[in-house]
């Protein structure tokens, strides 16, 4: 289970609200959408203010926080100029840059501060901002009885077919978000997938906890993140729809229930790539995430992540708190073809503590090297230990090299390699992958160890050698 958290909300302003403006954006050179936004704060004519911190939420067009920064007020004292504190009618201008993904469909953005009044009692201001034409802000909900939905991410998720095993894949993530302001505590959850004819064919019941038991709280105005859910089903079994129910408990012990439904995509066309691959490693490897398994979603769908384990299954000696304490930690990363190194980005360090259990970091950028192969095609491999890289860009290095080491930088949580074959323009926001062909390898399917080329499932243990 992976449990992650981010702000999201709709927010009340205690100072007169000032109208919400539109921003345009410009395209970098990598895709990226890049908005520009100069925040203007101002405190009420009546009472000077102390700002204490805030967040900086993006909303999508489906209504969900795609983006949330929390910022304290050493944060706020650098982009005003070194001012945290607002006298009667006081005015405030900053302007920042915030970087967006065309896929993540930026409608609205809001600066949201958290500030004290000369009375101690905290006060909340927000300034809007359109990121589309006629967007307008979301409504001012003041706290109340708790507003309660979930939903999928992505709205509508898109079946892979499993070549090997013809077994259909779908990866979501479910996410629960208040809005009006009340704490829920969230207590279990339960999907159904339903074919045309409204038979369950497919089901998940789990209660939901934090570290240690702790129990975990929807809000206020914050959106809980239940990630990496897998629905898989038998070759020839076709879901059409997800029935979802969530559990939960209002602060004065009232039990809540969120129910929504969603449409699941069927499987789409196996997209073949050109290039034929080695397995980017050495020995005996766990495919503990393959296509259609979070995070290969969308675009993303066809890609492997890769760890080591134990006779016992283990990925880690010890309690696993150090990522020294993982197999799979400073293994070596081979070229699994030959190619052009095109770009190496090893400058991020790794994610503090990983989660034995757990999948996606804690947003911290993710180390990565391109190997270009021809036929419009390159190999991407992250998830690698800062300054590792062995390689230079514009290095032409054959099959097998050694090209970097696995660190602590992957989404996954914890050390892993993380491949996918890329095809078209890498700098673009979300680019598509394809199915190699892979070079035989070893694989242990069901107990039995036999050498294959078809492309490796979650669960498999392979060895190239």
């Amino acid at each position: 289970m992976i449990l992650t958290w981010l702000l999201a909300a709709a927010l009340a302003a205690d100072a007169d609200p000032l109208p919400i403006r539109t921003l345009l954006a410009q395209q970098a050179v990598d895709g990226r959408l890049v908005y520009t936004p100069t925040v203007i704060l101002r405190a009420p004519e009546t009472e000077s203010l102390a700002v204490q911190g805030g967040a900086i939420l993006a909303w999508n067009g489906a209504g969900r926080v795609f983006h949330a920064r929390r910022f304290d007020a050493g944060d706020f004292a650098q982009w005003s100029g070194m001012r945290t504190r607002l006298a009667k009618g006081q005015e405030i201008l900053f302007t920042q840059r915030l970087d967006f993904l065309p896929g993540d469909d930026a409608r609205r953005l809001a600066y949201v501060f958290r500030a004290v009044g000369a009375d101690l009692q905290p006060r909340r201001l927000v300034q809007w901002f359109a990121l589309a034409e006629g967007t307008a802000p979301l409504p001012d909900l003041g706290p109340g009885k708790p507003r309660w939905e979930v939903r999928t991410c992505p709205d509508r998720p898109q079946g892979v077919k499993l070549p090997r095993s013809g077994r259909v894949v779908w990866g979501f993530d479910l996410w629960l978000q208040e809005t009006n302001g009340s704490p829920v505590t969230v207590q279990s959850y339960e999907w159904l997938a339903r074919d045309a004819q409204g038979h369950v064919v497919q089901e998940a019941r789990q209660a939901v906890a934090g570290e240690g038991g702790a129990s975990l709280t929807c809000g206020p105005d914050a959106t809980l993140v239940l990630g990496g859910q897998r629905l898989v089903t038998a070759a020839g079994v076709t879901p059409t729809e997800l029935a979802l129910v969530v559990n939960g408990q209002a602060a004065d012990g009232t039990p809540l229930v969120a129910m929504a439904r969603c449409e699941l995509a069927p499987p789409a066309a196996e997209r073949a790539g050109r290039t034929t691959v080695r397995l980017p490693l050495r020995g005996a490897w766990r495919v503990l995430s393959g296509p259609g398994d979070p995070p290969h979603v969308g675009n993303q769908s066809y890609g492997w992540v890769f760890d080591v384990v134990d006779r016992a299954g283990k990925p880690c000696g010890g309690d696993g708190s150090r990522a020294s304490d993982h197999y799979a930690y400073r293994r070596p990363v081979l070229a699994p073809a030959a190619g052009v190194v095109r770009a190496t980005v090893c400058t991020y360090d790794d994610a503090g503590v990983p989660r034995v259990g757990g999948l996606f970091g804690d947003g911290l950028g993710e180390n990565y090297l391109l190997l270009e192969h021809g036929n419009g095609e390159c190999s991407y491999l992250g998830g690698l230990l800062k300054d590792s890289a062995k390689v230079t860009v514009g290095m032409t290095v054959p099959v097998g090299e050694v090209l970097a080491e696995v660190g602590n930088s992957a989404s996954i949580g914890r050390p892993a390699l993380v491949y996918r074959l890329v095809r078209g323009d890498v700098r673009v926001a979300d680019p598509l992958t394809v199915v190699p062909r892979f070079e035989p390898f070893t694989a242990i399917f069901g107990g039995r160890p036999l050498r294959s080329s078809q492309p490796p499932e979650a669960g498999d243990l392979v060895n190239p050698d």
